[in-house]
């Protein structure tokens, strides 16, 4: 009887995957040359040594991806990539299940699929891929009402949305509190700015905290930034001093510290440069008009 069930059980698991196999390219027809590109790597896939139930979780994944909307070039990728990398089938499918779980979510997915390329081609153990990518999504998720309370609050639309949930979700996976984004966002709000100047200033934010400046002292500095009369070129010095440190191999203190002696020093110069204005301007009295109530110099 045991080995009835057995036979019977083989015979259904191998009628699903003959049906997988025949239903996922058409499925994959409508997207043209890409679904060519997923088809050879679905190829490769059953040609991989994985157990044949895995094989068959990785390609109902792949269908139900590519039925969600991820490209399937990124579905070919992630696939080619993961058997190069020795990866197994639940692995496989577990980025295949994350990236169509994002686009369910309707979130930005194009992060989702860079991180898990990114990290495959470059060697990251594929059980940090899975972890970093997970939390990714629901820092993504986090992020969307964030962005939508802003943008309910009056925030100008500028830039789309998409792009805000990303720059959110960045910085928080740099821990920077949502209390302080919003902050951000109100400020940005206040003087009339739009989604792209709120994306600039957490964007800088974010580089900032990445290149070891603690989150208060960064947020400072960009809300400094917000105050001045041309805020976006004021982040974008900021932002390309940190840059500039990082890729010369310079120490993230040294480098903080370049950042916040720089902003002291202009700062300062500020200070000097309003009160010399003072200076020369004539004292006047109440209810004197021009030419009247002041001393002549």
């Amino acid at each position: 009887m045991k080995m009835v069930v057995q036979k019977i059980g083989g015979s259904l698991l191998s009628l699903l995957f003959a049906t997988v196999c025949i239903a996922a390219p058409a499925a994959l027809a409508a997207a043209g040359e890409s679904g060519t590109l997923l088809n050879g790597a679905l190829f490769d896939l059953d040609h991989s040594s994985l157990p044949r139930d895995a094989k068959l979780e990785v390609r109902v994944q792949a269908d139900r991806a590519v039925k969600r909307g991820v490209p399937a070039d990124d579905v070919a990728v992630i696939v080619n990539r993961s058997l190069k990398r020795g990866a197994g089938g639940g692995q496989i499918a577990g980025f295949l299940n994350t990236a169509a779980a994002v686009r369910e979510q309707r979130l930005p997915v194009r992060p989702v699929l860079d991180r898990v390329e990114e990290g495959l081609s470059k060697g990251v153990p594929i059980g940090r891929i899975s972890t970093v990518v997970r939390g990714l999504a629901e820092k993504l998720a986090s992020a969307r009402p964030i962005v939508s309370s802003l943008a309910q609050g009056g925030l100008k639309p500028g830039s789309g949305q998409d792009e805000a949930i990303e720059t959110v979700a960045r910085a928080l996976e740099k821990s920077i509190p949502r209390s302080v984004i919003l902050d951000a966002g109100s400020q940005v709000r206040k003087q009339g700015g739009s989604l792209e100047l709120f994306n600039r200033a957490v964007d800088t934010m974010t580089l900032l905290v990445g290149s070891g400046m603690p989150v208060e002292k960064a947020s400072r500095l960009v809300a400094s930034a917000l105050d001045r009369s041309y805020p976006e070129k004021e982040m974008k010095k900021i932002g390309s001093t940190a840059v500039a440190g990082l890729q010369k191999g310079g120490n993230r203190n040294n480098t903080t510290n370049t950042i916040i002696n720089r902003e002291t020093r202009r700062e300062r110069e500020n200070m000097q440069t309003n009160r010399e204005r003072m200076d020369r301007e004539p004292m006047r009295g109440p209810g004197a008009g021009p030419g009247r109530g002041g001393p002549k110099r």
